[in-house]
Formats: structure tokens, C-alpha cells, sequence
């Protein structure tokens, strides 16, 4: 994420992210896509309340078999429909 719209972001938290994350956690950032470890840090570094990952990679995949995401990370999956009410409720 550019620095830019991180900035902006921890200005402005939104309560939820909709974030690629391909990887499973890596000792170094992936160059074109997250791995867990990058959304934790940009969770903690914003404030926001919930992250749902998309873009998840059969090996992320099979990761989150054996391992719990953190509280407020969960993976999305196909046909999810996020919906908010008026009072900004999901």
C-alpha cells in the first residue's frame, strides 16, 4: 500500500478492509502481493476494527488449515456479500 493512502488511512480508520493477501506468514514481504504478517502490521498500524482477505492462494489456503487467523482477520470467500445498515452495522 502506498505510503500515501496508508497515511490518509490512519487518519480516517475505516471499521473494515477488504485487503489481498496471498501468502501465508513470510520471513520477508512478498514484492507483488501481501502475506499475512503485512496485513497484521497494517491492521495495528491503522486501527481498523475488521479485515477480510481476499486473493488467498491454494498454499495460503492450506495454511489457515492448520492455523487460526488472528482476531478481526478473516478470509473471504466466494459469494460472500457484505451489507451495512444506516448506522454503519455489518
Amino acid at each position: 500500500m502506498p505510503e500515501a493512502t496508508a497515511s490518509f488511512l490512519c487518519q480516517q480508520p475505516p471499521e473494515i478492509m477488504i485487503i489481498d493477501c496471498s501468502h501465508e506468514p513470510r520471513p520477508s514481504t512478498p514484492k507483488n502481493h501481501s502475506d499475512l504478517n503485512t496485513v497484521i502490521a497494517l491492521k495495528q498500524r491503522i486501527g481498523c476494527e475488521k479485515i477480510w482477505l481476499t486473493h488467498i492462494s491454494h498454499q495460503f489456503d492450506a495454511w489457515m488449515l492448520e492455523n487460526s487467523l488472528p482476531e478481526g482477520i478473516e478470509a473471504a470467500r466466494d459469494g460472500l456479500a457484505l451489507t451495512a445498515d444506516e448506522s454503519g452495522n455489518y
